[in-house]
């Protein structure tokens, strides 16, 4: 029967050789991985996600992305199409002759704020069925973006009976306009109006002011002659 000693001494054998034949197959292995780098293009990396993804597509050709495609595949080459009469049935009908094409389309319009160009991109994406995805300051105006959606159906009427005409819209616009110089003209007129009863006043109380003064000095003139005489009287 072996002692214990004679135990001992194979065990730390066994774990030696193994020791051996583990660190042979990390240099065969640390070799191989050299080799494959210096045929590679570029150096190995490993690590990040960013780095594993870039060792993995190594060898293999990069697939393009579609031009005018974002991450998400929508299609943003975007057509743009400028309108000064605000919502009417000819800007819903280019916005659907445009989504024939491409999944966004942009418009172009002369608002006076923020809160104006939102009312009118709210209308345009009720009246043409699309997704509102954003209003941005350009410096030519605003821009609306509108995207036709996933599962889009082109409409057999692209005019909507409910809004108004290119014309109509150009006698609104023109009326409208029309309504606001005469609002501005009437402000004008009443803010002058207001300043010169503010200089009327202030020049009544500056007269009122002078008289009581020449009163005054009247008074204090009078008295000192009285004041005079009856000194020359006692002398």
């Amino acid at each position: 029967m072996p002692s214990i000693r004679d135990v001992l001494i194979e065990k730390q054998q066994l774990a030696t050789v193994q020791q051996d034949e583990e660190e042979l197959a990390r240099l065969k292995a640390s070799a191989s991985l050299m080799s494959k780098a210096k045929a590679s293009k570029g150096p190995l990396v490993a690590g990040t996600l960013k780095e594993t993804v870039e060792a993995n597509s190594r060898g293999k050709p990069i697939k393009q992305q579609s031009k005018g495609k974002n991450e998400e595949g929508i299609d943003t080459s975007k057509t743009c199409i400028s309108r000064k009469r605000g919502v009417f049935d000819g800007t819903v009908q280019n916005m659907h002759l445009n989504w024939k094409h491409r999944e966004l389309v942009k418009i172009l319009v002369n608002g006076k704020n923020f809160a104006q160009v939102k009312h009118l991109a709210i209308s345009l994406e009720a009246e043409s069925g699309g997704v509102l995805i954003s209003v941005d300051k350009t410096t030519k105006g605003y821009a609306i973006i509108v995207y036709r959606g996933k599962n889009y159906q082109r409409p057999q009427t692209l005019k909507p009976r409910n809004l108004l005409t290119r014309r109509q819209a150009l006698a609104r616009s023109i009326e409208l306009q029309r309504r606001e110089d005469q609002m501005k003209a009437d402000k004008d007129f009443e803010d002058k109006d207001l300043i010169l009863r503010v200089d009327d006043a202030l020049l009544e109380d500056d007269n009122v002011e002078v008289e009581g003064e020449e009163a005054y000095l009247e008074t204090y003139s009078s008295g000192d002659e009285e004041d005079d005489a009856a000194f020359t009287d006692m002398a």
